[in-house]
């Protein structure tokens, strides 16, 4: 008996505009209605989560950032933040990276200095709260470097560093520092994340089974990129979405494309 769905949010429940299905309304009458427990996983902030699945959204779990921010509605209930000294070994390491132009994220804000429009308009589909700490006198790396080093809000309260690289984040997460205690990963076409090495959307979602006793057997699971592995190989019945990536197609059972309402769909067959 599915007691629990899980489900990775673009390019597997929304639509590629980041509409969510015309069925979604109804399908979470009837999650309700069956007690059935429903959790959005996605790398983006966590108020944009909320704010996406409005007006179901407090009826919801919300893993966010990867796994790094996760909580119920709009209570964040758990946070896992990186060392402050690794996100300047990130910033410095991203100095030798062609088209890598940073957000810092924590549970708050995101931080970014980097004025480029493309990198504007995309970070706005994910994250709701941001903040250019920019200095026109200074490089914005640098400038990045120096208001992490010189803020606590930001130092001590980033859950992840998600780069933006403009299309071509399968290239460019080959070029990317690889530091001690920390994973870097394509979460898109356009983003490459770092985060803690022991932090995922399958850890987040394991302490959340935890929590509620559920067991792993009785969830159901979507995704479509790599950053979804650790989930879906948690529950007992996981597919990806048609446009999934290539190599999560080989390891998982494949639906219809989140264009197509897969994950919609597949819901409705199975309760």
């Amino acid at each position: 008996m599915i007691k629990l769905i899980a489900t990775d949010l673009d390019g597997t429940l929304l639509h590629d505009d980041k509409s969510l299905p015309s069925g979604f309304p109804a399908l979470a009458n009837e999650l309700k209605k069956r007690g059935i427990i429903f959790v959005a996983a996605s790398g983006r902030q966590y108020a944009n989560v909320y704010n996406t699945l409005l007006p179901y959204s407090e009826d919801f779990y919300i893993i966010s950032d990867n796994g790094s921010i996760n909580g119920k509605g709009k209570t964040v209930t758990s946070s896992y933040l990186m060392p402050p000294d690794k996100v300047d070994e990130i910033l410095v390491g991203l100095e030798g990276v062609d088209g890598a132009l940073p957000l810092i994220c924590t549970a708050e804000c995101g931080y970014y200095t980097n004025d480029d429009p493309v990198f504007i308009r995309e970070m706005h589909r994910y994250y709701v709260k941001v903040a250019n700490v920019g200095d026109k006198n200074v490089e914005p790396l640098t400038a990045l470097r120096i208001r992490a080093e010189r803020e606590d809000l930001i130092g001590k309260s980033a859950s992840k560093i998600a780069v933006f690289c403009n299309g071509k984040a399968n290239e460019i997460n080959e070029k990317m520092p690889n530091i001690d205690g920390l994973k870097h990963f394509v979460s898109g076409a356009d983003w490459v994340d770092f985060a803690r090495t022991d932090v995922s959307k399958g850890t987040a979602l394991a302490a959340l089974l935890a929590e509620l006793r559920v067991a792993p057997s009785d969830c159901l699971a979507f995704g479509d990129q790599f950053n979804d592995r650790e989930m879906l190989e948690l529950c007992g019945l996981s597919f990806v979405t048609a446009n999934a990536s290539e190599g999560m197609r080989k390891l998982f059972p494949v639906i219809k494309s989140n264009n197509d309402d897969g994950v919609t769909e597949k819901i409705l067959s199975l309760i």
